[in-house]
């Protein structure tokens, strides 16, 4: 699973008002910002996805825990149960979700060829979420900018 975490860094006195002053106006900030990520990601992974019938680009949901204010993307469950192994490959070409090294090389090196048996990885999800890493570092500043500047703290 590729990860993407956000440090919000600068501005600590606004930023240490904000979570000791105003701490449900800005989970409430983070929370639409990690819903409009999560939109963010589906949309660029959609034409990266394999179709045939649609199930598997139908299936993409993002969810937003806003007790733990993290995001997940995914695909599959019934209506599309192969979209691991579109995403991960099978038997020769499979990469190991969990080698993160391996898949940010795939990544960046494009290797997504097919080899030997199986299926090749498109790692559509994984790639989605890089091509949206400056959007959604933009969607972020811009909520916490609008909940500075609706609460006079600039």
């Amino acid at each position: 699973m590729t990860k993407l975490k956000i440090r919000i860094s600068g501005h600590t006195q606004v930023i240490n008002k904000l979570a000791y002053e105003f701490p449900n106006r800005l989970k409430q900030q983070i929370a639409a910002g990690l819903y409009e990520s999560t939109q963010e990601v589906i949309t660029r992974a959609i034409p990266l996805t394999p179709r045939q019938t649609g199930s598997l680009r139908a299936s993409m949901k993002g969810v937003v825990n806003t007790h733990t204010l993290h995001a997940v993307v995914f695909a599959g469950g019934q209506a599309a149960p192969y979209a691991p192994y579109q995403e991960f490959g099978t038997y020769d070409n499979r990469i190991d979700e969990n080698d993160i090294v391996g898949l940010r090389t795939a990544l960046k090196s494009g290797l997504l060829v097919k080899k030997g048996r199986g299926i090749a990885p498109k790692l559509f999800l994984h790639r989605g979420l890089e091509q949206s890493r400056p959007r959604i570092i933009n969607i972020m500043e811009t909520k916490l900018n609008t909940l500075i500047a609706e609460l006079g703290l600039n």
